[in-house]
């Protein structure tokens, strides 16, 4: 069976959505699943990928990082299929939009899906998902006392 995780944000090192990760983790019915995390997203940010790593490894998943310089199909679908659990990281919601347009993520994401995959986003990865979402990343970029919320698509 299927499942579908929309999760608004996470701290990693504070164990933030540990109950949910831990749900996941069983409902893939492994032992040790293997988990894509897709960074796209952070950009590739290698102490957020080596955090994610550490972390989902000391649940007993096996991580498998999806970087956005892999754009071959090939290379792409090969690693949709060895993964148990799907999971698109936050960052960035345009970055991630972009790279998920280049290599038509979204199709990807579906056949995994259809194909009994557990999907995960978190933030900006849960935002993929829906046709629009709220961001604030030029609250973050330009002023941090402002809220500068917008739609994205």
């Amino acid at each position: 069976m299927s499942y579908f995780y929309a999760i608004g944000g996470a701290n990693y090192d504070k164990k933030e959505s540990l109950d949910i990760d831990l749900d996941f983790i069983k409902e893939s019915g492994k032992t040790n699943p293997i988990i894509l995390f897709i960074s796209a997203a952070n950009n590739d940010d290698i102490n957020k990928i080596n955090t994610f790593k550490e972390y989902f490894n000391s649940l007993g998943a096996d991580v498998r990082v999806l970087t956005s310089k892999i754009t071959e199909n090939n290379n792409l679908k090969h690693m949709f299929d060895e993964a148990d659990i799907v999971y698109i990281g936050g960052g960035i919601t345009s970055r991630l939009y972009d790279y998920a347009i280049k290599v038509k993520l979204k199709e990807l994401l579906l056949e995994a899906y259809h194909n009994n995959k557990i999907i995960v986003g978190v933030s900006a990865g849960a935002i993929l998902f829906f046709d629009y979402g709220y961001g604030d990343k030029d609250s973050y970029i330009y002023n941090l006392e402002t809220k500068n919320h917008k739609i994205t698509n």
